[in-house]
């Protein structure tokens, strides 16, 4: 769970995002907001 919060940086952000999905830290109208490239990359 600290993956979800460690190493803010642009590079990790993809990262980050991929931890908030799966822990379920974001809800599925948050994660619409994201570009329809990054939602394919983080899936």
């Amino acid at each position: 769970m600290a993956d979800c919060f460690d190493r803010w940086s642009r590079s990790n952000a993809l990262m980050i995002l991929l931890f908030w999905r799966r822990y379920n830290l974001i809800t599925d109208e948050g994660f619409a907001g994201f570009s329809p490239e990054t939602r394919a990359r983080v899936g």
